[in-house]
């Protein structure tokens, strides 16, 4: 039986090969924001599932997709900042115990990470510029690029399925495209590093994936989540037709359930809001007996409606309107369980002329409580899915859909 060695605490690398890895992480994350363009580069985008959720899940094709990978990518359209992504990812740059947690609060399921090498952060006004510059300056992210070792666990069992892992090259970084902010956050397969310190784990290849963001509305972002690996495994000759359909089955629905993350990254930004300025005494809360209705939503406490007060401003709101979320102060904190109502989540920020709007919105909506099963989410044999994509307003001109 093959024993995994010790892990390293860091990376053994020439400062010529620093210089080298860390060019490359700089390429990949502009590489992944060109992946991620609707039209204009080697791929074509197929809607596979918008249904019940503002995440619009899509798979590429064409001759362009390296052999035995897998292209995918979730849009949607969250509240927020660059400054709040940036100050997420921040997280997880300072010690393998900060990844862990970013990774463990996305829902990522790992066996271990290790964060192995920090290459020197860059000033902040280093910028990618994609096509015309913006006219103004602004203040834009740090860039920062490192390596990190992480462990993943088979998303059924590990007799059946193997334990994965990869040696990834990742990078944060500012950029503009067409004169509009943005944030990417890749990851990149490093080339045949430490493949003999991880023997027991099947060596996954990550082709350039990661989280984009750009500016649209005031205080909204829009994000691209790419997705674009390789599980490997047993290669193709060993395996028979109707193994090779399942396995590349089981791929596209680990792959659309990946895209979800999406949702856990705009739960983290609400958490993350709340953590801020901290919470109010619970003798400030609000007496239950002076309200007869939600703060918010205005209905009547009765069945099933009942009182509940918001731990950030004290009101007395529904169960509806008073989330359950798990704040982190910061690495190494235990965790807080708290409800708080969605208008604080949201910030206290509401966009002019859209506060009823928001407010019925935020109430209707929970990415906390939604889950995708493969009867109302999974439809890969839908005959009409490919003439869906071509319906797809994220894929017509940029003025109709009105985030770009």
């Amino acid at each position: 039986m093959l024993r995994r060695r010790p892990l390293p605490q860091r990376l053994a690398i020439t400062p010529n090969e620093a210089t080298q890895l860390h060019q490359e992480a700089m390429a990949s994350a502009m590489d992944v924001v060109y992946k991620s363009q609707p039209s204009g580069n080697h791929y074509t985008w197929h809607l596979r599932s918008s249904k019940d959720t503002d995440l619009s899940v899509y798979r590429a094709s064409g001759p362009h997709i390296i052999p035995g990978s897998s292209l995918w990518m979730g849009v949607m359209d969250i509240v927020g900042s660059l400054d709040e992504v940036a100050e997420l990812f921040e997280s997880a740059q300072a010690s393998t115990d900060g990844a862990k947690l970013l990774a463990n609060r996305f829902g990522i399921p790992l066996v271990d990470a290790c964060l192995l090498h920090a290459f020197p952060e860059q000033p902040v006004g280093a910028v990618a510029t994609i096509s015309a510059p913006a006219t103004t300056p602004r203040r834009r992210p740090p860039a920062w690029s490192g390596v990190l070792w992480q462990a993943y666990k088979s998303p059924c069992m590990p007799l059946v399925v193997a334990n994965r892992d990869a040696c990834l090259l990742e990078c944060h970084r500012g950029f503009e495209l067409d004169g509009r902010r943005g944030y990417v956050a890749s990851a990149k397969s490093m080339p045949n590093h430490l493949d003999s310190v991880y023997r027991p784990y099947v060596r996954m290849k990550n082709y350039g994936s990661g989280y984009v963001f750009l500016e649209s509305a005031v205080g909204h972002l829009e994000v691209r989540y790419v997705v674009h690996v390789d599980f490997r495994g047993a290669p193709f000759h060993a395996i028979g037709d109707g193994l090779l359909h399942r396995r590349a089955r089981m791929t596209d629905v680990h792959l659309m359930k990946h895209c979800r993350h999406v949702l856990a990254l705009d739960r983290l930004l609400r958490e993350n809001r709340l953590v801020r300025g901290g919470l109010l005494s619970a003798k400030l809360w609000q007496p239950h007996d002076t309200s007869t209705q939600c703060h918010l939503c205005h209905v009547p406490f009765k069945w099933p409606h009942a009182k509940s007060n918001c731990s950030k401003c004290g009101q007395v709101v529904c169960k509806s309107c008073n989330r359950k979320w798990t704040l982190v102060s910061s690495v190494g904190s235990p965790a807080n369980y708290i409800r708080a109502c969605v208008l604080c989540a949201f910030g206290g920020r509401q966009p002019q002329n859209k506060c009823q709007d928001d407010v019925a919105w935020l109430t209707s909506w929970s990415p906390l409580v939604r889950t995708a099963t493969s009867d109302d989410f999974w439809d890969f044999d839908d005959p009409t899915t490919d003439q869906k994509a071509q319906h797809d307003p994220w894929r017509c001109d940029r003025s109709t859909r009105g985030i770009y």
